[in-house]
């Protein structure tokens, strides 16, 4: 399975549509979302102040506190995961700051874990370190990591459904493996390919998925980087001497 320009000949003026006008959409609703919950965090510590105040004994007080201030903590990690989400629909705001394969599939991960637990995919981590900083914007990574994180799961849940659909096992289990070496660094995604003679997997794949890793290969060899997709596997690569 390879991907190329050529295959967004492939894509009807609907799909491609949806590819350039969602991270505009999803923008949009992050920040009405994000809103209300930073009400909800100051309201809460607005009550945790009011209750200290209340004159309640020391059990009822920590009662409240403890249940404001848990909740004050759920609505800050939504509200830092809806921030991280925004910050990837432009890569006006990807930054400068040199990037870390390791700190940017970590960052990136933590974003999208709840969507493999819900597809009940195992994911086994191997990390092979010490890892330096690259010379390509972070942004930019957490990006090449997101897309390919993206690609693999829409692959595995596919594979997943058409094994079921013929009655066969399918073991719906991805490997990753973060490696950093002095002559490079490299994220490796690997799962099972199953049967899937005669099935046009790249059809299969959602069109936002393989636009996606086309762009991807285009933009990581300006950073003497290099896409490998194959059935069963990603694997990216960058250089130790990336510009």
């Amino acid at each position: 399975m390879t991907f190329s320009v050529d295959d967004l000949v492939e894509l009807s003026d609907e799909e491609l549509l949806v590819c350039t006008v969602f991270p505009e959409l999803v923008g949009g609703m992050a920040h009405e979302v994000v809103q209300p919950l930073n009400a909800i965090s100051l309201t809460c510590e607005v009550f945790r102040l009011k209750f200290q105040r209340l004159g309640l004994d020391e059990a009822e007080t920590k009662f409240f506190e403890d249940k404001i201030v848990t909740i004050k903590n759920l609505a800050f990690k939504a509200s830092e995961a809806i921030s991280g989400v925004r910050k990837y629909t432009c890569l006006s705001t990807t930054g400068s700051v040199s990037g870390n394969i390791k700190t940017s599939f970590e960052r990136v991960y933590e974003l999208r874990r709840q969507q493999f637990i819900a597809r009940g995919i195992d994911v086994d981590f191997q990390k092979e370190g010490p890892f330096r900083d690259l010379s390509i914007p972070s942004g930019i990574l957490d990006l090449a990591v997101g897309q390919c994180l993206v690609s693999a799961r829409n692959q595995v849940e596919f594979l997943e459904s058409s094994h079921r659909g013929k009655d066969a096992n399918y073991d719906k289990r991805m490997g990753i493996r973060l490696r950093s070496t002095p002559e490079e660094d490299s994220v490796s995604i690997r799962w099972d390919p199953g049967r899937s003679e005669g099935w046009n997997l790249l059809q299969q794949i959602p069109a936002r998925s393989r636009l996606g890793m086309i762009a991807l290969r285009n933009l990581i060899t300006e950073y003497n980087g290099n896409l490998d997709v194959h059935p069963g596997q990603i694997n990216v690569i960058f250089q130790s001497d990336s510009k």
